[in-house]
């Protein structure tokens, strides 16, 4: 019989399979953790954007009336509300000295360029208020994508037709 014995081991534990202690589990798993959502401060107030779901479109209506007239809304803003100040949100990285921007309002006036573009904003009291407060209607008109190159000297070659009003689906906030 010979006997048998276990050479030392030099290798540190490894991390496989073992569970990892955080200090901030127990915050998370217990609903202690603070959360900007959660946070209250005196004269907070809260936004809603409503936004476009078309990729390029024109704005043939937009009717904030209703929002407006709701308990606890402080504000509701347009495109044209701010037409005249807002200007143009500069670019951040121009690419080459001599790059030109095209203007870029932070809230469309009257054409929506991507999909997710802001087109009205409702301020108020509270999560709830803002929440219930989808009453501000807009109205647009999509563009004809094109599938194809256009020669722009060829005004023949453009097409014109687009969906009518009717057939757009209204925006709801």
């Amino acid at each position: 019989m010979t006997a048998t014995q276990d050479a030392p081991t030099t290798e540190k534990p490894t991390e496989i399979g073992r569970d990892r202690r955080r200090k901030e589990d127990q915050r998370l798993i217990t609903g202690r953790t603070r959360w900007t959502d959660n946070l209250v401060l005196p004269g907070m107030l809260h936004a809603a954007i409503l936004r476009s779901p078309f990729a390029h479109a024109t704005i043939t209506s937009l009717d904030v009336t209703e929002a407006r007239q709701r308990p606890g809304v402080i504000a509701v803003y347009t495109g044209k509300d701010f037409a005249e100040e807002q200007g143009s949100l500069p670019c951040a990285w121009a690419v080459t000295p001599e790059m030109k921007a095209p203007p870029h309002p932070s809230i469309a006036v009257d054409t929506v360029h991507f999909t997710g573009e802001a087109v009205a904003v409702v301020i108020a009291r509270t999560t709830y208020e803002v929440d219930r407060t989808r009453r501000a209607q807009a109205a647009v008109e999509p563009a004809t994508p094109a599938r194809e190159p256009v020669d722009r000297s060829a005004p023949e070659q453009m097409s014109e037709q687009r969906p009518s009003p009717s057939t757009a689906p209204a925006l709801g906030l």
